[in-house]
């Protein structure tokens, strides 16, 4: 118990603390249908897809812009987004669809580990047209206490477009060494006053 309050105290002193840095992926960089997504999206920050491809969507409305994704794998019809740091607090993403299909966030990179939540999409009016209905699927992380590393979007190929993917990015507060010095200052006054006590 003594153990967990000095690393409590080490962690608050020395600046170490745990926070989210709010995200929307709109996929406005792409230049045409065949471009692979990838790590163009906070590739730096640990975000990426795999097997996402941009879909300029001339004919029909998205939510934001000229782009949307869709899913560029005809046998699993699956775009992973991976999150190296976790996603916590409201994850959110619009979709068109003329079939169901799954939205489901993981505790583990590549759709591995705990399936925290699925989320079931419907099918939407007039999906790929100038009058296609987009929907929105949500679900709150932090009202669960979890975190997620994966997301996963599952459909046949080029059945769903998702736009607006919105997510809390974990980060941690990196201190500065004038910082960590007077936070290890403070540990070791904790731990000198523990002694003391039991002396």
């Amino acid at each position: 118990m003594e153990f967990g309050k000095a690393l409590l105290v080490l962690a608050c002193g020395l600046g170490i603390v745990a926070g989210a840095d709010a995200n929307l992926i709109t996929f406005e960089d792409g230049t045409d249908g065949n471009v692979f997504v990838g790590n163009d999206y906070l590739s730096s920050d640990g975000v990426s897809f795999v097997d996402g491809k941009y879909l300029y969507t001339t004919g029909h409305n998205v939510p934001s812009g000229s782009y949307d994704m869709y899913c560029d794998d005809d046998a699993t019809g699956t775009i992973i987004m991976n999150c190296s740091g976790g996603l916590d607090g409201l994850f959110a993403a619009e979709y068109s669809a003329n079939q169901t299909g799954t939205i489901t966030l993981w505790s583990g990179l590549n759709g591995t580990g705990t399936a925290l939540d699925t989320i079931t999409t419907s099918t939407t009016a007039s999906p790929f047209s100038n009058t296609a209905v987009w929907n929105t699927a949500s679900y709150n992380l932090t009202a669960h206490s979890q975190v997620a590393y994966s997301v996963t979007f599952q459909a046949a190929a080029r059945h769903i477009e998702y736009d607006n993917v919105s997510f809390n990015r974990r980060t941690v507060n990196t201190p500065e060494p004038f910082t960590m010095s007077l936070g290890l200052a403070g540990v070791g006054l904790f731990i000198r006053r523990r002694l003391k006590r039991r002396a």
